[in-house]
């Protein structure tokens, strides 16, 4: 479950949480919440107006146990860490995808303070290779 993946921003009650799809392509897509850690909360209200995806990071982190639930699982439990990325994340020639564009893959060839220039086919059908300036929130690192 560790890993980068693509979700909305929701608000609760009294907590913010990420509300992103579990599936894979060709299957029915499952929809789950996780909480976002709460170092990042004065950045939740800002983007959650904007009601864009954005990448997060699913990581562990100890919480203390309820006395009141008796389970045999540890005391790790995920949370979402909200990455935004800046210039300094992405190196020249690295791969990249964009959120609203799960399925191809474009090569860094510019860099801007708050944009990448990514070339690739922008059509995704008839291998057309071409260039465009990309603002960076939107674009996460591609792996394999």
């Amino acid at each position: 479950m560790k890993g980068y993946y693509d979700g909305k921003i929701v608000k609760t009650n009294d907590s913010w949480e990420v509300k992103y799809s579990s599936g894979i392509l060709g299957e029915l897509k499952e929809y789950r919440t996780i909480p976002i850690v709460k170092e990042q909360y004065h950045l939740c209200d800002d983007l959650w107006k904007l009601g864009e995806h954005f990448t997060f990071y699913i990581e562990y982190r100890y919480v203390e146990p309820d006395a009141s639930i008796h389970s045999n699982r540890g005391n790790d439990m995920p949370f979402a860490k909200i990455f935004i990325p800046t210039y300094k994340d992405f190196q020249l020639f690295e791969w990249v995808k964009i959120s609203s564009m799960s399925s191809e893959v474009f090569k860094v060839v510019g860099i801007r303070e708050d944009q990448l220039e990514l070339e690739g086919d922008w059509s995704q059908a008839y291998n057309i290779i071409q260039k465009d300036w990309h603002p960076i929130h939107k674009i996460r690192k591609y792996t394999k």
